[in-house]
């Protein structure tokens, strides 16, 4: 492995965006700065110690409206790092005066509206092999099949608890946009 690059396994709860942009932060202050970053994987380039803040947002899917929000953060000095399935990840020296990507509530539950959305749109797709699953074991009640239905089961109480608490975090922007 390249002693310059370093890739990191980790992972973070979509409703604790905070968590990951501060950790990015302090690994930027250790002279790890952000490349890139696919599902769970961050990879890392040894340099500098710098005081560099990061972002990630949900791209518009039309390749327009994409290219304009990353032309938009750029304007706002931001530098476009890494987009991942619909998601692009940004960084800008703390000193930018632009640094805050979002600078009202209501932007804020914009964002979490449209996770909340992905996560409700997902919550039909991973019930399918449960259905699937369900059907093979009326025949075969082997532990492979019993083992896949439990997974299952744990992750779509995980997708039930995560919409619950973007529920939440939507809740509480909405409170704020009426004060």
């Amino acid at each position: 492995m390249n002693p310059k690059k370093r890739r990191i396994v980790r992972l973070f709860w979509l409703w604790r965006e905070t968590d990951e942009l501060a950790w990015l932060h302090q690994m930027s202050l250790r002279g790890w700065h952000l490349i890139h970053v696919r599902f769970l994987i961050y990879t890392f380039k040894k340099g500098e110690p710098k005081d560099l803040i990061y972002h990630w947002d949900i791209l518009p899917s039309s390749k327009e409206d994409h290219a304009e929000l990353i032309e938009a953060f750029e304007t706002a000095g931001w530098h476009h790092l890494s987009t991942y399935g619909s998601t692009s990840y940004f960084q800008t020296p703390a000193t930018n005066p632009y640094k805050d990507a979002y600078t009202n509530n209501q932007s804020k539950s914009t964002k979490v509206k449209t996770l909340l959305l992905m996560h409700i749109i997902l919550i039909p797709m991973i019930m399918a092999p449960m259905l699937i699953l369900s059907k093979a074991m009326e025949t075969n009640a082997s532990p492979l099949i019993i083992s896949l239905i439990v997974l299952n089961v744990l992750v779509m109480i995980f997708m039930i608890y995560s919409t619950f608490k973007l529920m939440h975090a939507v809740s509480r922007f909405n409170h704020a946009i009426k004060e």
